[in-house]
């Protein structure tokens, strides 16, 4: 569906003459991301709308697509997976926060100490068959820390105040180290 959708898209630029039919492919391709992204991001909005946790629903996708963005991870190997784990890890990310309340301390000691290791020893995580080039792969380990360390200091000011959506921060992010990890091994 995605797909027939971008088609039609793509080929009515075309027909405007906004792009070349030589990128055709290329441009249905990105249109068919886009999609299934904003895709995404609505059925988790929905999921936590529907279980009155819309503000984790955001904070967890905050979290988990500004981190993940550099630094890579395990890929899945097709677009319906994706979108798929990226559901599971929303869910799992709810589960875990209810699980680990109590225990709240522990959890931003262990994240802070693993998070940090993590993208400083295998970040970023280049996608298979995509080399990625020395500068850009120092910006994005840059980049990938001063996220972590923007949402670390986000999360503990939040905890005073939302404990949960600090949490669900710190198992967003954690969730995106693990996906780091997963890669890498």
């Amino acid at each position: 569906m995605l797909r027939k959708i971008a088609i039609k898209v793509v080929g009515r630029w075309i027909d405007k003459g906004f792009i070349d039919l030589e990128l055709r492919e290329c441009y249905e391709f990105g249109i068919e991301i886009i999609l299934l992204s904003v895709m995404s991001i609505i059925e988790i909005a929905i999921l936590g709308w529907g279980l009155k946790l819309l503000s984790s629903a955001i904070a967890f996708l905050l979290t988990f697509i500004s981190l993940r963005r550099y630094t890579g991870g395990y890929h899945a190997n097709t677009w319906v997976k994706c979108h798929l784990y990226l559901i599971i890890a929303y869910i799992l990310n709810i589960i875990i926060v209810y699980i680990l309340r109590p225990n709240i301390y522990i959890v931003f000691v262990a994240v802070q100490l693993i998070g940090i290791s993590v993208i400083v020893l295998f970040g970023p995580i280049e996608s298979s068959g995509k080399e990625i080039d020395i500068i850009i792969i120092r910006r994005n380990k840059r980049n990938a820390l001063i996220s972590f360390i923007c949402l670390d200091v986000f999360s503990l000011t939040l905890y005073s105040k939302l404990p949960e959506i600090s949490l669900v921060i710190y198992i967003a992010v954690l969730e995106v180290i693990i996906l780091v990890v997963a890669k890498k091994l």
